[in-house]
């Protein structure tokens, strides 16, 4: 007997329906058809998927924490196998090249705080030396950083991080010296700016050691005001010219980075404390107006190849921040 149909309409995205037909085409096959193999498949996975949390439903909850490090073996500093390749081959690169001036390799950023994306994030790291690098091992470490960004690992290509001297590392001094950064494919002696006032603490409080001592006693406590502070200096020296001239934004990427780190700093200057773009990202939803939820939804979930928000909405929201951190002492150590 003949399985009996079902008429419905179902209405379409402009674009799935395009894919739908040219898919209808080439397979030579009705809409229809093609729809009801996916709803199936789809429910056939939901089932498989209730049975598997049934089956599991008593087993003891896990922190995500805790499963972090259940994945990082020893030897292994991230639960990410091909970025454990790119560290492990840097620090044996960085211990031939540094000797004895190496203290150590730190990780921070997403891949410390366990907000990773590989979709998005960079692999942020400081490497600590004894002292102050001679030019001659400055040379050394750009051409390894070279080495390492023609390479066929696309990690490589993401590493960020600097150098700093162990006497310069416990608290932020805006009249240090520059020191040697990798960003963006490029390596150069630049000064570090107030964001590091904000990633000190990060170091302290979150940084994973690939190698070396601890940091926490080697980096002075980071108080709400000093924080704020960071905040309104970096939104004043980096994002406010960017309103003027916003060609970054031109760059697919930027956008929704800009989107997260607005929402990193309006949670700072609020709660006077740090925490990862994802889990800003996600206060910001509840806390901010939600005419802004959308934008920083789509921005949490942007992943490359994807469109981004239009500029002018982006631009809109670091208006916003600007303007709101300006609701902020920073000269008060508020709760």
């Amino acid at each position: 007997m003949k399985n009996s149909q079902i008429r419905t309409t179902i209405y379409f995205d402009p674009d799935i329906h395009q894919a739908l037909s040219e898919k209808a085409a080439e397979t030579d096959r009705s809409i229809s058809e093609i729809v009801n193999e996916a709803v199936k498949l789809g429910l056939v996975e939901d089932t498989e998927d209730l049975a598997a949390f049934e089956e599991r439903a008593y087993e003891p909850n896990l922190l995500f924490e805790d499963s972090q490090k259940d994945l990082k073996q020893p030897g292994f500093p991230t639960p990410y196998p091909e970025v454990n390749t790119v560290l492990l081959d840097l620090l044996s690169q960085l211990q031939a090249i540094l000797g004895d001036r190496f203290v150590g390799l730190y990780l921070y950023g997403s891949l410390a705080s366990g907000d990773f994306n590989p979709h998005q994030s960079d692999i942020d790291f400081v490497v600590v030396t004894e002292n102050d690098l001679p030019d001659v091992i400055v040379v050394e470490l750009e051409a390894m950083h070279m080495r390492l960004a023609s390479s066929n690992s696309k990690w490589a290509q993401k590493l960020e991080g600097v150098y700093i001297p162990k006497h310069y590392l416990p608290r932020y001094n805006p009249a240090d010296p520059p020191l040697p950064t990798i960003n963006e494919g490029r390596f150069y002696l630049v000064r570090q700016g107030s964001d590091w006032v904000i990633q000190r603490l990060f170091l302290r409080e979150q940084g994973t050691v690939i190698a070396g001592p601890s940091l926490q006693d080697s980096i002075d406590p980071v108080y709400p005001q000093d924080l704020r502070k960071a905040v309104q200096a970096i939104l004043s020296e980096w994002w406010q010219p960017i309103l003027r001239d916003p060609a970054r934004m031109e760059t697919p990427e930027y956008q929704p980075y800009a989107v997260l780190s607005m929402c990193r700093a309006l949670y700072t200057l609020e709660q006077g404390s740090i925490a990862s773009k994802g889990d800003s990202a996600r206060w910001a939803m509840t806390a901010l107006d939600q005419e802004w939820a959308g934008l920083i939804k789509r921005s949490l979930a942007w992943r490359r190849g994807q469109q981004t928000e239009s500029i002018e909405r982006t631009l809109d929201f670091i208006r916003f921040t600007i303007e709101r951190s300006k609701q902020f002492n920073a000269t008060e150590n508020l709760p």
